[in-house]
């Protein structure tokens, strides 16, 4: 027998229901134009230096917008179950969104490819004052950081304020700023004169780098999508192994490059080297924070188990 309350209760909610099944659309939809733009760019910049023989590389592009299409409608199935038990009080057993990690995975490889062919064999050939030279490029390449942020949105529904998006945001907030950082670094190879002076396998390094940004982010990815995006908790251990990750792994090796490039080829020095030094502090100090708290358990809890020994004692001498 159909309860006539949870009808009503349904019915009464069901513009809220159909407003949240669109809510991701616009996320999705720009998400896959601005991968097709992108694409479209880069893949003119390799067509226009090496011919026909890099249309190749349309099989990628296509394989990864698949895998990005087949990643929202999973998502939004999702999204409709979920929200569809929560109506009817029905617990749902399904993995959540393993795509949103895959999908990310394969356009990271794809672009760090693309865009180091780039910079080894066609960055010093561009002209500034080409409409397709350099600056297009690199604005094209950073557009990768836009694309994930369209992609983490896209795959939860955690409201603004709460635990699950305080502790999504932990994981990715610097996502952003070392795809930018890892673009900028690589500034000094558009510049035949700059790389002339550096040593041998200089050029191999910074490429290395700014590909090793596109890359990272998979990792904050597995660990929402084994935690259903905040819904289950993880280690704060977990966290600070990320966080040392990106300041030691990431930063510092662009700040130690940017410092080569200043003082060996007397170039500009990036603003983006104050960022990689604030968030090495921001995390070390994190770092000594939490295992100072740590100490101050250890102690406090010492002291308790000494007051009870004594009052123990006390008690004991009185009786």
């Amino acid at each position: 027998m159909i309860n006539p309350y949870r009808t009503t209760y349904i019915k009464w909610n069901m513009p809220k229901y159909c407003c949240d099944c669109v809510h991701h659309m616009p996320l999705r939809f720009i998400c896959i134009v601005i991968l097709l733009l992108q694409d479209a760019i880069i893949d003119f910049y390799l067509i226009s230096y090496f011919g026909v023989y890099c249309l190749g590389w349309l099989a990628s592009d296509i394989a990864v917008v698949i895998i990005f299409i087949a990643t929202f409608v999973k998502s939004h199935i999702y999204f409709k179950k979920e929200r569809a038990r929560k109506l009817i009080d029905y617990p749902l057993h399904e993995s959540h969104l393993p795509l949103s990690v895959i999908s990310w995975a394969l356009f990271a490889v794809v672009l760090s490819s693309k865009y180091a062919v780039l910079l080894k064999n066609v960055a010093t050939e561009l002209n500034e004052l080409d409409f397709f030279g350099p600056n297009t490029l690199k604005t094209t390449t950073a557009l990768a950081g836009v694309v994930f942020v369209l992609l983490l949105s896209s795959q939860h529904d955690a409201k603004s304020g709460s635990n699950r998006r305080r502790y999504i945001d932990e994981l990715t907030w610097t996502v952003v700023f070392d795809i930018l950082d890892g673009v900028d670094s690589t500034e000094i190879l558009f510049v035949k004169e700059g790389r002339d002076v550096f040593f041998s396998g200089m050029d191999y390094i910074i490429i290395t780098f700014c590909c090793l940004n596109f890359l990272v982010p998979t990792i904050p990815l597995i660990t929402l999508s084994r935690t259903k995006f905040g819904e289950e908790k993880v280690s704060h251990r977990l966290i600070l192994i990320h966080k040392l990750f990106l300041a030691y792994l990431v930063n510092l090796p662009l700040l130690i490059t940017r410092m080569i490039i200043w003082h060996g080829s007397s170039r500009v020095v990036s603003i983006f080297s104050l960022k990689n030094i604030i968030i090495i502090s921001m995390i070390s100090y994190d770092v000594y924070e939490h295992f100072q708290d740590k100490e101050d358990t250890s102690v406090s809890n010492l002291d308790c188990g000494d007051v009870v020994s004594v009052t123990n004692g006390v008690s004991g001498d009185k009786y």
